[in-house]
């Protein structure tokens, strides 16, 4: 059937049985007064590329080329569409609006999908503020060979499994970049009850973000041997800065962790900050990946891609935790087979 491109960028099918089938069955376009179908540029490539209609006067090189000079990000957001439809979905295009397509189909209803470029930017802020437009969406990354990787994104509700516990108050040891508790039994209490540090001897060694917490929890003195005095929380963070210039940012979050009743150890093996566990560390796996960005992160798609994917192959979630001076967030990002 001959389809005839508008002024306003819009394609007209006369209305027909194809007509019929595509707009009923398929969800393509809007119908007009009269019953003929206007297809969105998007959808009028898509049906051309698949030989359902022609176009008048132009062959679907000369149109894709046409919608290349005057819709932005034509490209991807058609190889996202066309990806989309022959996965089965039907998609509404949402020009003007944060997302750019709205799906159904497979158990989804009304899922909202952003399009960007691998070599697009990555912002937590952006994150954020389509976040604020939905609940959750989902995003297609297109990369430099046309494939389609989708990522999941949601504000994270963090809960763990782990009582409070009272601990007798532990002296500890400022060495180095570490704090030791060397009395036996209270490094043992530490360690057994919340798994506080790592065996030392017959004692425990903390990290600066773990002392810190216990410090300012008043279940441990530290003792800085050089002056023979003991030290403050403050202190000790102005100290730990020389090494972990971030340390304020990961004590907000671990303690806020804590408060959430999960136990929280370092996540240097995995590449982030803290790896989180709702359960008994010697019994289960930690469920939570985290790392800690700024309100003004940015990186790229392959760096999410790269941390998203090893998330997953260690069958964990992985959580950005985004600090500002007004709020602390979670926001969990997956990896997504559509």
């Amino acid at each position: 059937m001959i389809a005839k491109l508008k002024p306003n960028g819009e394609v007209l099918l006369k209305k027909s049985s194809l007509v019929n089938r595509l707009y009923s069955k398929s969800g393509f376009g809007k119908l007009d007064k009269k019953g003929n179908l206007l297809l969105h540029p998007i959808e009028a490539t898509y049906l051309l590329e698949n030989r359902k209609i022609k176009l008048e006067g132009k062959d679907l090189q000369s149109f894709f080329q046409h919608c290349i000079k005057i819709y932005p990000r034509f490209e991807i957001r058609y190889l996202a569409f066309r990806d989309l439809r022959k996965r089965g979905y039907i998609v509404k295009i949402l020009d003007n609006k944060p997302f750019d397509f709205k799906i159904k189909g497979k158990q989804l209803e009304n899922q909202y999908i952003l399009v960007n470029s691998e070599r697009e930017e990555f912002s937590i802020k952006k994150i954020l503020e389509f976040l604020d437009e939905a609940n959750n969406f989902f995003v297609a990354v297109v990369d430099e060979e046309g494939d389609i990787t989708y990522y999941s994104f949601s504000e994270a509700d963090l809960k763990g499994n782990i009582q409070k516990n009272i601990f007798n108050k532990a002296q500890g040891i400022l060495l180095g970049d570490r704090v030791i508790v060397f009395e036996k039994n209270c490094a043992k209490e530490l360690l057994e009850k919340e798994f506080f540090g790592k065996p030392f001897s017959e004692g425990i060694q903390l990290s600066f973000v773990e002392a810190a917490y216990l410090l300012e929890k008043k279940i441990v003195e530290i003792i800085d041997p050089r002056r023979k005095k003991k030290i403050t929380v403050n202190e000790l963070i102005d100290l730990a800065k020389k090494v972990q210039p971030d340390i304020k940012e990961r004590l907000r979050v671990y303690m806020d962790l804590k408060e959430k009743n999960l136990i929280v150890k370092t996540g240097f093996k995995f590449g982030t900050h803290f790896r989180a566990y709702k359960n008994d560390p010697d019994m289960h796996h930690a469920e939570y990946l985290v790392e800690i960005v700024d309100n003004d992160f940015t990186n790229t798609w392959t760096f999410l891609s790269r941390i998203i994917r090893l998330a997953h192959s260690v069958k964990k979630n992985m959580v950005f935790a985004v600090v500002n001076d007004k709020y602390l967030r979670y926001i969990s990002g997956s990896w997504l087979r559509m």
